[in-house]
């Protein structure tokens, strides 16, 4: 068990992003690994899935390895945009109140 002080430096530090360089693995793999990581023991150090917004859909039919004790908590990188505004109005887009975006 890690020291305290570690812990408390790196609780949910670490973002994986399977999907991009170097591992740059398809979708299902890269959760399929994210599911294993959420279960581990050093799981406390794991961030957030990266995901692109459009791979939303998609990720929707591959979440059953996910459940309230291993969540996906997802990082995701939305469409370039001109503004922060912009960006938020393109992310909301036909997603209504389902899709919640901290700033």
């Amino acid at each position: 068990m890690p020291a305290d002080s570690l812990r408390a430096l790196l609780a949910r530090s670490i973002d994986y992003a399977g999907m991009f360089p170097p591992c740059s693995l398809g979708l299902e793999p890269a959760l399929k690994n994210q599911a294993e990581y959420v279960r581990s023991p050093d799981a406390w150090m794991l961030g957030a899935f990266v995901l692109s917004a459009e791979q939303f859909d998609a990720a929707k039919q591959l979440l059953s390895p996910f459940d309230a004790q291993h969540p996906l908590r997802v990082a995701a990188l939305g469409p370039k945009t001109a503004s922060a505004d912009a960006f938020l109005k393109r992310s909301r887009n036909g997603r209504g109140d389902s899709l919640v975006i901290e700033t």
